[in-house]
């Protein structure tokens, strides 16, 4: 039975998630044809080589990287994949790679008629999109230092009443606040259900789980943004890994000045 078009891409919820920002739907989709190949061949090679944890681990980051483009049998079928090297069963793997080429092979047509739609360009969204991406995130903001505060500039994957709530943060207040106010990243092991009193009560309604709100320092050393990037999963991120996404962050400082020169 070949499977339901909405499935292979839901370009609906994709159309919904990018808030109808052809450029920036572009831009994923193309970041998604660019690192897909070798997601598939790290998990093939896992396979070879019978290595369960990189078949774990290959397979979890395209499960991601589907879910945020809203393709929900190539997200299915790395799922499946990851459970099978979570649980040592690569032997199990091979048919289930088989059914994730096949998936992956009715998407990528689908993809390439949305590239052909979409206008490249430099947005500080299309920035934010990018670097959610590259790590493995499935939502993430923006916020740029006004007066006191913070003035959201982009958002992606977050509920428009969200948007609202967070539309403008005192300093001090919610993660982002509590970052400017600090200097220093601020997470969460989970969104929805935190009761440190650090997230906003609107924030919860991401759909998240672990997040941090990093301060961003520009050449002078003053924070001039706080980049917030949620993920899937329930835990808490590592100080190392916090610094490897503060690193990537850093980059946002060129894009918010080549909106304002």
């Amino acid at each position: 039975m070949a499977a339901d078009p909405a499935a292979i891409l839901d370009v609906a919820a994709l159309e919904r998630q990018t808030g109808g920002d052809a450029a920036l739907r572009g831009e994923i989709v193309r970041m998604f044809l660019e690192d897909c190949p070798q997601r598939v061949d790290a998990i093939g090679g896992a396979i070879v080589a019978g290595d369960a944890a990189a078949l774990a681990s290959s397979s979890h980051a395209l499960k991601g990287s589907a879910a945020y483009l809203r393709a929900a049998v190539v997200r299915d079928r790395a799922a499946d994949l990851e459970r099978c090297g979570r649980e040592g069963r690569v032997a199990d793997a091979p048919a289930v790679f088989d059914a994730l080429r096949t998936a992956v092979a009715d998407l990528l047509p689908e993809l390439q008629k949305l590239t052909l739609q979409a206008p490249m360009s430099d947005t500080t969204g299309t920035w934010l999109a990018r670097t959610i991406s590259k790590v493995n995130g499935v939502a993430g903001t923006v916020h740029v230092v006004d007066g006191d505060g913070l003035r959201l500039l982009a958002a992606v994957n977050i509920p428009a009443a969200v948007q609202h709530a967070v539309e403008y943060v005192p300093r001090g207040k919610g993660m982002a606040g509590i970052a400017l106010h600090s200097g220093e990243p601020v997470q969460t092991c989970n969104l929805a259900e935190d009761a440190t009193g650090n997230v906003q009560p609107g924030a919860k309604a991401v759909s998240a789980r672990a997040a941090v709100a990093m301060p961003i320092r520009d050449a002078s050393g003053s924070v001039v943004a706080v980049v917030g990037i949620a993920f899937g999963d329930e835990r808490e991120i590592p100080d190392q890994e916090v610094q490897a996404l503060m690193n990537d962050a850093a980059s946002v400082v060129s894009v918010i000045s080549s909106r304002t020169t």
